[in-house]
């Protein structure tokens, strides 16, 4: 009987230390499964941190881009302007030429007037 319990003492033992193995690597997956997971979160964490930061970069590129837009079509429009006023005087010149040089012409025909003297 004596046998009998001490062998019955020792497979429990044994299955309480195979047990108690089991546990332990089971524990141990688990914590490393944890670290993996805090690793990813970290990460993942450090990505959106630096996406936040590219974000934010490419918001001020395209407020100074449209600042810029905007200053080109002012220079655009000043430019556009300044090219029609310059059109219109342009043409107001080229009248004031074409009445000039009917005038000359009708002096140039007046009768009794040397030709020379008009020139002067």
């Amino acid at each position: 009987m004596k046998n009998a319990v001490v062998v019955g003492v020792v497979v429990l033992t044994v299955l309480s230390c195979a047990f108690i193995f089991k546990a332990h690597q089971d524990l141990e997956m688990e914590r490393a499964k944890l670290v993996r997971e805090r690793y990813v979160r970290m990460e993942a964490e450090e990505n959106l941190q630096k996406t936040e930061g590219r974000i934010k970069s490419l918001e001020r590129e395209l407020a100074d881009s449209k600042e810029k837009l905007d200053s080109i079509r002012s220079v655009l429009n000043t430019g556009s302007n300044a090219n029609v006023d310059l059109k219109t005087e342009l043409e107001a010149l080229k009248q004031a030429k074409e009445e000039l040089e009917q005038k000359v012409l009708g002096l140039e025909e007046i009768p009794g007037q040397p030709a020379e003297n008009v020139k002067q």
